[in-house]
C-alpha cells in the first residue's frame, strides 16, 4: 500500500524508455532536414495512416510501461505516464512517419535512370494566410487539381491579393483567396512514369516571383510543362 505523502519515483527502465522515446523524437527533426520535395502522385496516404495507427499503439504501450515502472500515488503515475507518452508519440512516430514515408517513396518511385526534371506551371485554386503565435505569418497556395500545400513569399501573396479576380459569391476573407486558376506557380517538377513530384519545396517557400498570371490554357490542364 502506498504511504500518504509518498513522492513519485521512477525505476531505471523508465528512464531508459524515455531516453529511447527522445531519440525517436530527435530522428523526426533529423529526417525533416532531408525532405526537400513534394510528391503529387501516386498517393501514399495509406502508409501515413499506418504511421498514425502505430503512433497510437506506441503511446499506449509506452504509457503502460511507464506506469508499471514507477512508484508512488496511482493518480500521479497515470497522469505523468499518459502525458509523456502522448507528447513523445506525437513528436516521435507520428511526425516521423510523415517524414520517412516521403523519403522512402521518393527513392522508390523516382529512380535516377528513368526520372526527368522540367520547369512547369501549376494553376492555383486557392491561397491562404496563417498567423501563428510564434514567428511571422505564413502564406500558402493550393494548386488545382494537383492538390497540395506550397508556401510562398509575402511578396507573392501581396501580388495575389492585389491582382486576383474576385470570385462571385465568395466570402470577403483577407486571409483566404479564391484564385480560380487565374494565377500559376512556377515550379521544378520531376517525373518517372506516372510518379510526379515538385522538387525543392521542403521547409522554405517558393522563390519570390514564382507566382505569375497563368497563360492561356485549356480549363482541365493539371499543369503546363515549360520548354
Amino acid at each position: 500500500m502506498t504511504q500518504p505523502g509518498r513522492k513519485l519515483d521512477w525505476k531505471k527502465p523508465a528512464f531508459v524508455l524515455v531516453g529511447v522515446m527522445l531519440l525517436v523524437a530527435g530522428a523526426t527533426f533529423v529526417t525533416g532536414l532531408f525532405n526537400h520535395d513534394t510528391q503529387l502522385a501516386p498517393d501514399h496516404s495509406d502508409w501515413l495512416a499506418f504511421g498514425e495507427y502505430f503512433a497510437c499503439f506506441y503511446a499506449v504501450v509506452c504509457a503502460g510501461l511507464l506506469f508499471r515502472w514507477s512508484r508512488g500515488p496511482a493518480g500521479q503515475r497515470l497522469l505523468y505516464s499518459i502525458t509523456i507518452s502522448l507528447g513523445l508519440s506525437v513528436l516521435g512516430p507520428y511526425l516521423l512517419a510523415g517524414n520517412l514515408v516521403p523519403l522512402v517513396f521518393n527513392r522508390l518511385d523516382f529512380p535516377s535512370a528513368s526520372t526527368r526534371t522540367y520547369a512547369a506551371l501549376l494553376p492555383i485554386g486557392r491561397a491562404y494566410a496563417t498567423h501563428p503565435r510564434r514567428g511571422g505569418p505564413a502564406y500558402t497556395i493550393q494548386p488545382d487539381p494537383l492538390w497540395t500545400n506550397l508556401d510562398i513569399t509575402e511578396a507573392d501573396w501581396t501580388m495575389l491579393r492585389a491582382n486576383r479576380i474576385p470570385t462571385a459569391g465568395a466570402e470577403d476573407d483577407p486571409d483566404s483567396l479564391a484564385i480560380g486558376r487565374s494565377f500559376c506557380a512556377r515550379v521544378q517538377m520531376a517525373q518517372a512514369g506516372k510518379a510526379l513530384k515538385i522538387v525543392g519545396t521542403g521547409s522554405k517557400p517558393l522563390p519570390a516571383g514564382s507566382v505569375i498570371p497563368c497563360p492561356s490554357m485549356t480549363p482541365d490542364t493539371a499543369y503546363l510543362e515549360l520548354p
